[in-house]
């Protein structure tokens, strides 16, 4: 198997008050893949990204976001994203919520995929996966202890469409049992 990964990316930031920030960019990636069980494939991406970090009221940050993301399987996501911390004392206090997406990688879309017998219980690649589709949220407390210690919670959740995943399959009722 031979992967190989090209990426470019532009990032400009700019101050527009003292307490606020912009930051603006865009991302190209070309993923390619030569492999004995996988094939040869290749697959674009390109995105464009938005950030206002600001801060408001003293010590509350909020940074929201939105990116626009495109992939030459699955088309277009519009992934927005807010970020919020308050820092109180030895506390840092912060709280996350986005949607996210995640196209199905060369193993999930081919492995084993062009092989006429595949042993029981091997995995099989599909092509047609959808990408993955999910908000994500988290919540969490930082206490610094002293400079160099720190102890740290996150509640974190995922509420999940169309979630990649293997399953065990026996042979005979794989899709492609050839």
């Amino acid at each position: 198997n031979k992967s190989r990964l090209q990426q470019v990316q532009l990032t400009y930031q700019y101050r527009l008050t003292e307490k606020t920030l912009l930051s603006v960019g865009s991302q190209f990636i070309r993923r390619s893949i030569t492999s004995n069980d996988r094939g040869d494939h290749a697959v674009r991406n390109a995105s464009g990204f938005a950030f206002l970090q600001t801060t408001v009221a003293k010590k509350l940050n909020i940074l929201p976001g939105i990116r626009a993301e495109w992939n030459e399987r699955s088309g277009w996501e519009i992934l927005p994203q807010i970020n919020l911390s308050y820092p109180y004392q030895k506390f840092l206090f912060r709280s996350t919520v986005g949607r996210t997406a995640r196209d199905a990688d060369f193993t999930e879309r081919f492995n084993n995929y062009q092989r006429m017998n595949v042993p029981s219980g091997s995995r099989i690649g599909n092509p047609e996966l959808n990408a993955e589709n999910a908000i994500s949220y988290e919540a969490g407390a930082d206490y610094s202890i002293c400079n160099d210690l720190k102890i740290s919670g996150t509640f974190f959740g995922r509420n999940h469409n169309d979630l990649i995943d293997w399953v065990r399959t026996p042979y005979a009722n794989m899709p492609r049992n050839i």
